[in-house]
C-alpha cells in the first residue's frame, strides 16, 4: 500500500501531543515492509524525521511568498475546500499515485487532489472550552476542521470520548475508527539516566489554560506544608509564555519547591518519570493524554483529573480527582505519598499491563486497517479536484 502522510502545518514533531503522535506514526509506518510511505512536511520537521530517510520518501516544502490578492483567493478557496487552508503548490506529484492520504492533525491541507482520505481528529477543545480560543480561531476550526472531518472517507478518533464528540458535530459514527495513540517505544525500556534525587511530583505540559497549573500549584502548596523536602518538577515547551505560572509560584511562595526544567529530551523525560512519586496531570481537556501513557509505560503512578479521555487512558489503577478541585487533588497527593511499598508496586504493575495495550505496533496495525477501509470507500466515483485555473504561480 502506498500511503501519503500530510504533515504540512505541523510546527515540530518534538513537542505537543499531535507532534509526538505524528512522529510515532510515521516511524511505525516506515518500519513496515508492506508500506510505501511518502511524507509531506516542512523542512524543519523533515530534518527531525531524518532517521527514516532510507525507509520513506520525505518531501519538504515551504509556503511560497504570496501577494495579498493570492492570499485572498486561498482564503475563499479554503471555505469551499478545507485542504486549501495551507496554499502549498507543486506537490501534487508526490501523492498522485498514493492509495490513501492521511491528515493526522485534525485539518486538511494542500496539495488538492481527490484521493481516499483519512483524518485524525486530535481533539475538539474549541467546542468544550470556547473561552480558551479567540472568536476567529473558533470560527476557523468549525469551518475548516469540522468540514474536513465530514468530508474524509474515514476519521480516526484517539478515544471513545473523542468519538462521541465527533458524532455530535455531524460526523457519521460508522465512518469513525477508535485508534488509541501510542508513545515512543523508548518509554517501555529502563532509563539509563539518573532521575533527580529526593521526592517529587512531575507534570510535563505547556502553560495553556486548560492544563490547569493553578489547581496543581494550590494543591501542591497545601501538601508541601507537611512534606518540607517535597518538590514539583515542571517541564514544557520553552517557546510558550510561562509568566502566569511563574506568578502563581511566586504568589504561593513556592520558588524553592517548584523546579522549572524547560524542554526535556526523551532521555530526561524517561528519567523524570522513573523517579517521580507520580505523574500529576490536572488537565481539564485531553483528546488522549500521551504523557499519561508515557508514565504508565515508565512504571510511574498517575494522578489525573476525572475528565474527558483521561480515565480511559489511565485505567482503574490510576488515581483521580475532581477537575479543578485543589482540595480533592491535595487529598489524592497525600494518599500517593502514604502508599505502602506493596500497594505502590501493585498499581505500577497494573499500569504497565495497561500500557502494553497501547503499543505503537498496535496503533500502526489499526491505522493500516483504517487505510484499507478508506481505500474501499474512496473507490466510489468522485470528480477530480485540481487547482487548474485557480491562482497558479
Amino acid at each position: 500500500m502506498h500511503v501519503a502522510i500530510n504533515l504540512l502545518g505541523l510546527p515540530s514533531s518534538h513537542q505537543g501531543g499531535a507532534g509526538f503522535y505524528a512522529a510515532t506514526l510515521v516511524r511505525g509506518l516506515a518500519a513496515r515492509t508492506d508500506v510505501r510511505l511518502t511524507v509531506l512536511t516542512s523542512p524543519r520537521v523533515a530534518s527531525e524525521l531524518g532517521d527514516i530517510a532510507d525507509a520513506a520518501e520525505v518531501v519538504p516544502a515551504d509556503i511560497p511568498a504570496a501577494s495579498l490578492l493570492r492570499r485572498g483567493f486561498d482564503g475563499v478557496g479554503s471555505l469551499r475546500d478545507p485542504r486549501r487552508f495551507h496554499p502549498y503548490r507543486g506537490l501534487e506529484h508526490a501523492i498522485r499515485q498514493a492509495d490513501v492520504v492521511h491528515y493526522p492533525l485534525s485539518f486538511m491541507s494542500g496539495p488538492v487532489l481527490r484521493r481516499p482520505s483519512v483524518i485524525t481528529a486530535v481533539d475538539l477543545q474549541h467546542e468544550a472550552l470556547p473561552a480558551n480560543f479567540s472568536p476567529k480561531d473558533r470560527w476557523l476550526r468549525r469551518v475548516r476542521w469540522h468540514r474536513a472531518w465530514r468530508d474524509a472517507d474515514r476519521v480516526i478518533a484517539f478515544s471513545a470520548f473523542v468519538r462521541e464528540r465527533l458524532v455530535q458535530t455531524g460526523v457519521r459514527s460508522e465512518h469513525i475508527d477508535i485508534v488509541h495513540a501510542a508513545c515512543h517505544p523508548a518509554f517501555y525500556e529502563p532509563s539509563k539516566t539518573e532521575p533527580p534525587s529526593g521526592r517529587y511530583f512531575f507534570y510535563p505540559a505547556s502553560p495553556l489554560p486548560h492544563k490547569d497549573h493553578a489547581t496543581l500549584l494550590e494543591a501542591f502548596g497545601a501538601v508541601s506544608v507537611d512534606y518540607p523536602h517535597l518538590r514539583l518538577v515542571l517541564v514544557g515547551p520553552v517557546g510558550h509564555d510561562w509568566t502566569s505560572v511563574h506568578s502563581l509560584v511566586s504568589r504561593r511562595d513556592l520558588e524553592s519547591r517548584v523546579v522549572f526544567a524547560g524542554h526535556a529530551s526523551l532521555s530526561d523525560l524517561r528519567a523524570l518519570y522513573g523517579g517521580a512519586e507520580a505523574l500529576v496531570f490536572p488537565s481539564r481537556y485531553e483528546g488522549f493524554g500521551i504523557p499519561v501513557l508515557e508514565a504508565l509505560a515508565s512504571q510511574c503512578l498517575t494522578v489525573t483529573a476525572d475528565a474527558t479521555s483521561l480515565p480511559e487512558v489511565a485505567g482503574r489503577q490510576g488515581f483521580r480527582f475532581s477537575p479543578g478541585d485543589a482540595r480533592d487533588l491535595a487529598r489524592v497527593l497525600r494518599e500517593v505519598l502514604s502508599l505502602s511499598t506493596a500497594d505502590r508496586k501493585r498499581r505500577i504493575a497494573a499500569g504497565r499491563v495497561l500500557a502494553d495495550r497501547f503499543s505503537a505496533d498496535r496503533m500502526v496495525d489499526l491505522t493500516l486497517a483504517t487505510y484499507g477501509r478508506a481505500s474501499l470507500a474512496g473507490k466510489s466515483p468522485r470528480p477530480e479536484i485540481t487547482t487548474r485555473g485557480l491562482h497558479q504561480p
